[in-house]
């Protein structure tokens, strides 16, 4: 078990709360800015609702359910051992093997950490949510996601993880002043098959992202 160096930023105060079935994040002088993944899942609304109406909406929503489980719960390996802190219960075994396909690049690539499961907001995009790490990756500063998925992706498949990163990127600058440079998506692919890793540049997805909370706030989406 490798021990990270962590210089951890101080988490922003938000409360969660649920309006309109939106979830919400509300700073402490009262401002509610929506979830990064809820705005930018206007993107996939039109995909999303094609497949629940294939594969009927009790499947769908069995489907979703235990994808949901299965990425919170390697999540929570991946923040205990960054951490090196023991987990409150032996987690799921089907959870560890899938933390393992991402375990040798934490251990082989990843520096000084900054934050885990770090919690922010934007007041420029007018968002919130929670980045998975926030760390060095190969001597540069960087947003990097955990995924699972079922199946091997591809790049243009996953836009929306791009963005997500971007903001968060953009959150780590404008409250704590540090520059990130890129990106990283880590995607544990079907219980431990194997891992895909995408490397993008920061300045390659930053202005698209802008341009979309600009966009989503003023109900013009059409328009992107």
């Amino acid at each position: 078990m490798k021990t990270f160096n962590l210089e951890l930023l101080t988490e922003k105060k938000l409360k969660q709360v649920n309006e309109n079935g939106q979830r919400l994040y509300v700073a402490e002088d009262g401002s509610k800015y929506p979830s990064v993944t809820t705005a930018l899942g206007k993107l996939n609304k039109k995909a999303i609702y094609e497949w629940r109406k294939r594969v009927g909406n009790e499947e769908a929503n069995r489907i979703s359910g235990t994808a949901s489980r299965a990425g919170t719960a390697v999540h929570n390996i991946a923040e205990d051992y960054v951490l090196s802190r023991l987990p409150p219960k032996p987690p799921n075994p089907i959870a560890v093997t899938t933390f393992k396909t991402i375990q040798p690049y934490l251990d082989e690539h990843i520096g000084t950490v900054h934050g885990v499961e770090l919690r922010m907001f934007s007041d420029e995009l007018r968002t919130a949510g929670t980045a998975d790490l926030i760390a060095y990756d190969k001597g540069e500063l960087a947003v990097i996601d955990y995924k699972t998925s079922k199946r091997w992706k591809k790049k243009e498949e996953i836009t929306t993880y791009f963005m997500q990163s971007a903001a968060y990127a953009n959150m780590v600058k404008e409250h704590y002043g540090l520059e990130v440079k890129k990106i990283v998506v880590l995607m544990a692919v079907a219980q431990g098959e194997g891992l895909l890793t995408f490397e993008e540049r920061l300045e390659d997805w930053a202005p698209m992202t802008k341009k979309y909370f600009d966009l989503y706030h003023k109900g013009k989406l059409s328009q992107f």
